[in-house]
């Protein structure tokens, strides 16, 4: 059944005193589907994204290649029609069909991509929004975060004081991080990596080990961690003996200065 009939037009010369018949042009589901498609791009270069910004040509190339993905997927299927046809079961088949052959995380772009599809639809058509309730939703891929993403070096560092720590744990943790994330090249990083693994963190790090590089990195934060220095009470002399015989020998500066006074 055709979809499009626009005027006729004779392929043979009109003979006098006659119209001449002229067969109708027909237009296939297909066409109007990528008819469609150019007239949502063209759409899109007018309209702005959440952020009140034009759409870039990136984002606008895949929404399109979204919307071909949902033309070829019908012209297999047999749907015939432009895109309102798209009814909710049809969507839930299309990315039903489209997640058993490609990744969960592919389907939920694909899902998040075509929403601006049928919201052109609703605008252009008065085609009812099948963005309902009864849409089988594929959410993205949950994953552990990479080990010096961003984000996760951010959260880490506001765990352990964000440079204000209270506490000796909390500014070695911090500057131990800052350290680490902070090295202007790989060969550093590695180094420091290697370091740690060695057995120089975690419980095994005494806290006199690690007073330098604390104070040493105190510069990278607004305020300075406090660095224990020395302790803060003498222990008692009964708890200190010299070893009988020994004597206490000076070094040979100080030694020096003692013969020539």
């Amino acid at each position: 059944m055709p979809l499009l009939a626009p005027s006729a037009v004779s392929d043979r010369p009109e003979s006098p005193g006659h119209a001449a018949a002229a067969p109708a042009l027909e237009v296939t589901a297909q066409q109007l589907r990528r008819m469609q498609i150019s007239e949502f791009s063209a759409w899109l270069r007018t309209q702005t994204n959440k952020h009140k910004r034009p759409f870039q040509d990136e984002t606008i190339r895949a929404y399109a290649e979204t919307a071909r993905a949902l033309d070829l997927w019908m012209a297999e299927e047999d749907i015939d029609g432009d895109f309102t046809a798209c009814s909710v079961d049809v969507l839930n088949m299309f990315f039903a069909a489209y997640r058993n052959s490609h990744s969960q995380g592919g389907t939920n772009t694909r899902q998040r991509n075509l929403h601006h599809l049928l919201t052109w639809l609703a605008f252009r058509c008065d085609h009812p929004d099948p963005w309902t309730d009864d849409m089988v939703r594929y959410g993205p891929v949950q994953s552990r975060p990479s080990t010096l993403d961003e984000g996760f070096i951010r959260d880490l560092l506001e765990v352990t004081g964000d440079g204000k720590a209270t506490s000796f744990v909390d500014a070695r943790d911090h500057a131990m991080i800052r350290m680490l994330t902070e090295r202007s090249d790989a060969g550093s990083l590695e180094t420091g990596t290697a370091a740690l693994s060695d057995g120089q963190s975690g419980c095994g790090t005494r806290e006199a080990d690690v007073i330098p590089a604390i104070a040493a990195s105190s510069s990278l934060s607004d305020v300075s961690p406090e660095t224990p220095t020395q302790p803060s009470t003498t222990p008692a002399s009964s708890l200190t003996s010299t070893p009988p015989g020994t004597g206490t020998s000076l070094p040979p500066i100080a030694a020096a200065a003692e013969l020539m006074k």
